[in-house]
Protein backbone atom coordinates (compact mmCIF):
# COMPACT_ATOMS: atom_id res chain seq x y z
CA UNK A 1 0.00 0.00 0.00
CA UNK A 2 2.70 2.12 1.02
CA UNK A 3 4.66 1.33 -2.20
CA UNK A 4 1.58 2.41 -4.37
CA UNK A 5 0.99 5.56 -2.61
CA UNK A 6 4.67 6.47 -3.01
CA UNK A 7 4.82 5.78 -6.72
CA UNK A 8 1.26 7.45 -7.77
CA UNK A 9 2.90 10.89 -5.76
CA UNK A 10 6.01 10.24 -7.73
CA UNK A 11 3.93 9.82 -11.07
CA UNK A 12 2.02 13.05 -10.13
CA UNK A 13 5.25 15.30 -9.53
CA UNK A 14 7.48 13.72 -12.64
CA UNK A 15 4.40 13.93 -15.06
CA UNK A 16 2.06 16.45 -14.03
CA UNK A 17 -1.66 17.11 -13.93
CA UNK A 18 -2.18 16.57 -18.13
CA UNK A 19 0.05 13.96 -18.47
CA UNK A 20 -0.60 12.00 -15.08
CA UNK A 21 -4.96 12.37 -15.69
CA UNK A 22 -4.08 11.03 -19.68
CA UNK A 23 -1.92 8.21 -18.36
CA UNK A 24 -3.96 7.32 -15.09
CA UNK A 25 -6.78 7.71 -16.56
CA UNK A 26 -7.80 9.50 -13.35
CA UNK A 27 -7.37 13.12 -12.15
CA UNK A 28 -4.37 13.47 -9.52
CA UNK A 29 -4.91 13.85 -6.22
CA UNK A 30 -1.76 15.55 -4.62
CA UNK A 31 -0.08 17.58 -7.31
CA UNK A 32 -1.75 20.21 -9.13
CA UNK A 33 0.85 21.90 -11.43
CA UNK A 34 2.95 20.90 -14.56
CA UNK A 35 5.25 17.93 -14.25
CA UNK A 36 9.14 17.87 -13.84
CA UNK A 37 9.18 16.12 -17.20
CA UNK A 38 8.37 19.17 -19.05
CA UNK A 39 11.89 20.69 -17.58
CA UNK A 40 13.96 17.92 -18.87
CA UNK A 41 16.85 18.60 -20.70
CA UNK A 42 19.08 16.90 -23.53
CA UNK A 43 22.08 14.95 -22.46
CA UNK A 44 23.74 16.31 -25.61
CA UNK A 45 23.84 19.10 -27.44
CA UNK A 46 21.15 19.07 -30.26
CA UNK A 47 23.66 19.95 -33.38
CA UNK A 48 25.40 16.33 -32.30
CA UNK A 49 22.51 14.57 -32.78
CA UNK A 50 21.57 16.45 -36.52
CA UNK A 51 25.44 15.75 -37.33
CA UNK A 52 25.97 11.68 -36.56
CA UNK A 53 22.35 10.91 -36.31
CA UNK A 54 20.45 12.66 -39.07
CA UNK A 55 16.85 12.36 -39.44
CA UNK A 56 15.86 9.32 -41.68
CA UNK A 57 19.42 7.75 -41.29
CA UNK A 58 17.69 4.40 -40.16
CA UNK A 59 18.55 5.45 -36.32
CA UNK A 60 17.08 3.25 -33.42
CA UNK A 61 16.42 5.06 -29.90
CA UNK A 62 16.18 2.54 -27.17
CA UNK A 63 14.27 3.51 -24.17
CA UNK A 64 14.90 3.36 -20.66
CA UNK A 65 11.37 4.56 -19.46
CA UNK A 66 7.70 3.80 -20.18
CA UNK A 67 6.61 4.46 -23.38
CA UNK A 68 4.19 7.65 -22.27
CA UNK A 69 6.96 9.23 -20.95
CA UNK A 70 9.35 8.56 -24.03
CA UNK A 71 7.03 9.88 -26.68
CA UNK A 72 6.14 13.24 -24.37
CA UNK A 73 10.13 13.76 -24.50
CA UNK A 74 10.54 13.52 -28.01
CA UNK A 75 7.57 15.60 -28.95
CA UNK A 76 9.29 18.18 -26.26
CA UNK A 77 12.76 18.46 -28.06
CA UNK A 78 11.57 18.23 -31.46
CA UNK A 79 12.49 14.37 -32.16
CA UNK A 80 9.20 13.02 -32.77
CA UNK A 81 9.70 11.05 -35.83
CA UNK A 82 13.06 11.25 -35.84
CA UNK A 83 13.83 7.93 -34.94
CA UNK A 84 13.36 4.43 -37.78
CA UNK A 85 12.93 2.24 -34.47
CA UNK A 86 12.14 2.48 -30.98
CA UNK A 87 12.43 0.04 -28.78
CA UNK A 88 10.94 -0.43 -25.13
Amino acid sequence: MAVDLLWRIWSECYLGRRLFESVWSEPPRFVDADGAIYREQLVTDRSALDRHWPAGSGTTWLAERARHEALVLMSLHGLAGRFERIIW
